[in-house]
C-alpha cells in the first residue's frame, strides 16, 4: 500500500498543484508551439500529451509517496528528468497560452518559469536527500 510520506498538507497541496499545472501545460504547449498560429489538436493527442506529462513528471509523484522517499537515487534521477523535460517544454512554447498576459510579458514569464522548474526540482532533491525514514 502506498502511504503518503509528506505529512504537511500545504506542501502536499503545492506539489499537487504544480503537478496538475504541468500536466495541463503539456497539451496546451503543443497548441501554442508557434508564436502567431494556434494549432487545434484532437482529444486523442491531448490525452497522449497528458500521459507523456504524467511519465515525465513521475519524480513529483515519487516524492509524494513513501516508496519514492526510500529509494532516493531513483527519485532524484526522476526529478532531474522532470526538470529537464518541463524546461524543454517551456522553451518550445513560443505562443502565449495565457490570455490575461500580454505578449510582451509572456517571454519574461516563460523565462522565469524555466528557472522556476529547476528551482522546484532542486528543492525537492534536497528534501528527498534529507528525508529520514521514521520506521525501524
Amino acid at each position: 500500500m502506498l502511504r503518503s510520506a509528506i505529512k504537511s498538507t500545504p506542501i502536499r497541496a503545492l506539489l499537487l498543484a504544480y503537478f496538475v499545472v504541468m500536466l495541463v501545460f503539456y497539451p496546451i504547449s503543443r497548441m501554442y508551439a508557434n508564436e502567431y498560429e494556434t494549432v487545434p489538436i484532437k482529444f486523442e493527442f491531448a490525452f497522449f500529451m497528458v500521459f507523456v506529462g504524467l511519465v515525465s513528471n513521475a519524480g513529483i509523484l515519487l516524492v509524494l509517496f513513501d516508496w519514492g522517499l526510500r529509494h532516493k537515487k531513483i527519485t532524484s534521477c526522476a526529478l532531474v528528468l522532470s526538470a529537464l523535460m518541463n524546461a524543454f517544454l517551456l522553451l518550445i512554447t513560443n505562443g502565449n497560452p495565457l490570455q490575461f498576459v500580454s505578449y510582451e510579458y509572456w517571454n519574461t514569464i516563460r523565462n522565469l518559469s524555466f528557472y522556476g522548474v529547476f528551482l522546484v526540482s532542486g528543492v525537492l532533491c534536497i528534501l528527498v536527500g534529507r528525508y529520514q525514514n521514521e520506521s525501524p
